[in-house]
C-alpha cells in the first residue's frame, strides 16, 4: 500500500457463495451466521482483508439462479467490509456449492456477463479485488494453458462448454475502468 509492502491477514466468507435457495448444508449455517458485526470481529482480531466467495450462478442476469437480492446481499457485504476500513476480495465460484451440480472447467459466458456486471460497481475502489475464477481446471499442457488463456471449446467429464479465457476477463475488467 503506497509502496510499502502488504501482507495481507484475512478471513474468508463462504455464507454467501450462492442465493438463499440454493445454499445447503455449511453453507447455509454459514449464511445464517453471516453479518456485518462478524467483520467487525474480523477486523478486530486483527483482519485486514475479507474474501466473499460469490456465486457466478446467482450473478449472471442470464442464469436461472440469477436473483436481484442476492445480487444486493454481496454488494451489501462488500459495502459494509469497505466501511469497515478492510479491503475485500471477491472471488467467483463456479463449484457445486455455488449452485449448480456441474461447471465450465474455465471461465465461460456467465463469468464474462458477472464481471461486466461487477467491474463498473467497484472499478474506482483499489481495496476491491477480484479473483476471476475460482479453481480453475486445466491441463498442464501447452494446449491447457492456450484455453486458460484464450478459451475454447473444452471437454471434461461433464460434456463440453465454451470457454471465453482468463485474458478476456481481464480485457472486460479494464475496459470497464478498473486497474
Amino acid at each position: 500500500v503506497n509502496g510499502v509492502p502488504w501482507v495481507p491477514r484475512g478471513v474468508q466468507i463462504v455464507g454467501l457463495v450462492a442465493p438463499q435457495g440454493s445454499l445447503s448444508g455449511k453453507y447455509l449455517a454459514a449464511n445464517q451466521h453471516y453479518s456485518p458485526s462478524e467483520l467487525g470481529k474480523a477486523a478486530s482480531d486483527g483482519a485486514d482483508v475479507i474474501r466473499f466467495q460469490v456465486s457466478e450462478f446467482g450473478l449472471d442476469p442470464q442464469n436461472q439462479l440469477y436473483s436481484p437480492a442476492y445480487v444486493q446481499e454481496v454488494e451489501s457485504a462488500v459495502q459494509s467490509a469497505r466501511s469497515q476500513g478492510l479491503a475485500v476480495i471477491i472471488s467467483l465460484q463456479a463449484e457445486p456449492p455455488a449452485g449448480e451440480p456441474t461447471r465450465c472447467p474455465l471461465p465461460d459466458a456467465g463469468a464474462e456477463r458477472v464481471w461486466q456486471e461487477l467491474a463498473p460497481v467497484y472499478a474506482g475502489d483499489p481495496g476491491v479485488m477480484f479473483e476471476l475464477y475460482n479453481e480453475p481446471a486445466v491441463s498442464a499442457t501447452a494446449l491447457g494453458w492456450q484455453e486458460w488463456l484464450v478459451g475454447g471449446e473444452v471437454t471434461n467429464g461433464a460434456g463440453t462448454c465454451v470457454a471465453v479465457g482468463m485474458q478476456q476477463l481481464i480485457d472486460d475488467i479494464r475496459a470497464a475502468g478498473a486497474n
